[in-house]
């Protein structure tokens, strides 16, 4: 797939989740790209998740992300950014949108491949499941419709998902940490805010001014959960 994630190595990672031990108001754009149940993948289990998998996956309402919870701890090779897979099960029913928070998008991007058109990457994606009766490729699709996805990360960071679903009110929010603590990046975020907020220092104080600054920028990195 143009994004990177070969169906063999997002089969690897449903795998792993599996029992490996490796790793306010809507926000989302005007015109989300739509992947629809074409775009099925065929070799990701669609029934419910075994125990195990569903305690290293997200689940937001109708929304499970596989594997997504095995990140946090994980290393990160440093200099290019990371591609990280995490396929998609959407229970059959209504349309759902699944957004990144804005706080999130300079540091993440979805990831959702499509069998026709330019794949998905951006801060938000609208994913139609199939039908429970519905086959693809002469196969019957189940009760949960898989769709080949991933995240592309700049750093380490800590990323805030919302799930809308059709007709219902409030999104549901979920945080997913990569290579970092939640609590780590909220606190290093926060840091950043207050230098970006203080007044700029005379041109004697630069130096002082910026170390700080990097040693905020550092601190995902720096600390693990």
């Amino acid at each position: 797939m143009r994004i990177g994630l070969s169906f063999g190595a997002v089969a690897a990672v449903a795998l792993a989740a599996c029992g490996g031990s490796d790793p306010q108001g809507s926000t989302t754009p005007a015109e989300s790209p739509v992947v629809d149940c074409d775009s099925r993948v065929q070799v990701i289990p669609s029934g419910r998740l075994p125990e195990k998998a569903r305690e290293k996956s997200v689940v937001a309402g109708p929304v499970v992300v596989i594997g997504a919870r095995q990140w946090g701890d994980y290393p990160r090779r440093p200099g290019t950014p990371t591609r990280v897979k995490a396929p998609i099960l959407v229970k059959a029913g209504p349309t759902v949108t699944v957004t990144l928070s804005p706080e999130s998008r300079a540091d993440a991007a979805l990831m959702v491949g499509r069998a026709r058109g330019p794949d998905v990457h951006g801060p938000s994606v609208e994913l139609r499941p199939c039908a429970p009766g519905a086959r693809v490729a002469n196969r019957r699709v189940g009760s949960h419709t898989p769709f080949l996805a991933g995240f592309r990360l700049r750093r380490p960071t800590c990323v805030g998902l919302e799930v809308e679903v059709e007709g219902e009110g409030e999104p549901i929010t979920r945080r997913i940490p990569f290579h970092a603590s939640c609590k780590s990046v909220q606190r290093a975020r926060r840091v950043q805010r207050s230098i970006r907020m203080r007044p700029r220092p005379r041109p004697g104080r630069y130096s002082a001014w910026a170390a700080q600054k990097a040693s905020a920028s550092a601190s995902i990195a720096a600390r693990r959960v």
